[in-house]
């Protein structure tokens, strides 16, 4: 793992899903092969959380409509 990716999952867990939105350590597993295609694509930490919890709230909503 680069150092680069390193530190962007660093921010990921520590800045954006603890800092940001209140999760406790280890509440939520990162896994960085998971997010991988996201910081290869270019997308900052924060926008790939948000990324994530749009495309969890989308197929919660297309569950619901069902």
């Amino acid at each position: 793992m680069s150092e680069k990716f390193r530190d962007w999952i660093r921010t990921l867990d520590e800045d954006v899903i603890q800092g940001e939105f209140g999760y406790e350590e280890n509440e939520f597993d990162v896994f960085p092969d998971h997010w991988r295609p996201l910081f290869d694509e270019g997308l900052t930490p924060r926008q790939a959380w948000q990324r994530a919890l749009d495309a969890f709230r989308e197929a919660r909503n297309e569950k619901d409509r069902r």
